[in-house]
């Protein structure tokens, strides 16, 4: 058995995995956001799943820019204490088992990859899982495997600038994508423009309490202000899938989160401006699928990680005693 978790701004989600499904699947909302209250937390959760099953290695998906090779956190915005402090060599040092990390989308696309079953159907070799939460990322698989590049950080796409003249960006630049498509963002270009508009719909939301699903809600009923944010973020979706459609020539694009998950024709409108940009060919041949997985994508693949890293483990280990000398 395995355990999978997935750390979010607000929640922690963690479930066991025996291989096939998650056989045990919870959600807790984190008590204190302080890195060594949060690992006191997360090691308590660990204790309790491994006490119902015998476990063999535990993956962790987080939300942020993870250094593989070090264990490091190197950025993550929707938990800040736990950068550079330590945290993943902190949680591993207490367990008795192998921990396995990396960032929820890159896990979510790993999971979504070997469980979704129109994935297995078109038996798709490259694949791209796009979640438009903050920060915007993907995650890639190609030629069937999780790529994550040399450094870890492939996918992290949310300060890819789409235009000079765009909005400014906490990074300090003007136009990036996540500025247009992530909840975040969308709520910002609503502000943007309401004041041109003072019979819409959604001047009767407090902005604080803004979802994307409301304006698009709106824009289903030809709200003004609703058409006006969601053409534009859907140009903007439109340039960055063409551009990956172009570069990766994917079997399928995945579409995970709260903000494509509420809305189909924001997706195919997203996609008839991709398909102005793309190569013909590509474009023809790529399919857009919803998340299977859907809440618990990143748990899904955080266990499926570490399973397959614990077999990879199991298997070096079976060749050394082979192949190591005898004594006469």
């Amino acid at each position: 058995m395995w355990i999978g978790i997935e750390l979010t701004a607000s929640f922690i989600k963690h479930g066991l995995f025996d291989g096939q499904r998650l056989i045990h699947r919870e959600v807790t909302g984190i008590h204190n956001r302080e890195s060594d209250r949060l690992i006191e937390q997360i090691l308590q959760i660990l204790e309790n799943a491994r006490n119902r099953e015998k476990v063999r290695g535990i993956g962790i998906a987080i939300p942020a820019q993870v250094d593989p090779d070090h264990h490091e956190i190197l950025e993550s915005p929707a938990l800040p204490a736990i950068e550079g402090t330590g945290f993943l060599h902190r949680i591993g040092e207490q367990l008795p088992v192998a921990v396995t990390v990396g960032s929820d989308v890159q896990m979510a696309a790993w999971g979504e990859y070997h469980f979704h079953p129109e994935i297995r159907q078109i038996r798709a070799q490259n694949v791209i899982y796009i979640a438009p939460e903050f920060p915007f990322r993907v995650g890639l698989v190609l030629g069937g495997r999780l790529y994550t590049g040399t450094l870890g950080l492939a996918g992290h796409l949310g300060h890819f600038s789409v235009s000079p003249e765009g909005p400014k960006c906490t990074c300090g630049r003007t136009g990036c994508v996540q500025t247009w498509i992530t909840p975040a963002g969308l709520v910002t270009a609503v502000q943007s423009v309401l004041w041109k508009y003072p019979q819409s719909r959604l001047r009767q939301i407090r902005i604080e309490n803004l979802r994307p699903e409301d304006v698009f809600e709106a824009a289903r009923f030809a709200d003004r202000a609703a058409m006006e944010v969601m053409d534009t973020s859907a140009r903007v979706l439109g340039i960055l899938l063409g551009c990956l459609t172009n570069m990766f020539q994917p079997d399928a694009i995945l579409f995970g989160g709260t903000v494509f998950a509420s809305n189909d024709f924001f997706v195919q409108k997203a996609w008839n401006h991709a398909r102005e940009i793309a190569i013909p060919r590509a474009s023809r041949h790529c399919v857009l699928l919803h998340s299977h997985l859907k809440y618990f994508a990143a748990v899904w693949g955080a266990g499926l990680l570490a399973m397959q890293r614990d077999a990879t483990a199991r298997k070096s280990a079976r060749s050394s005693r082979k192949t190591r000398p005898r004594r006469e």
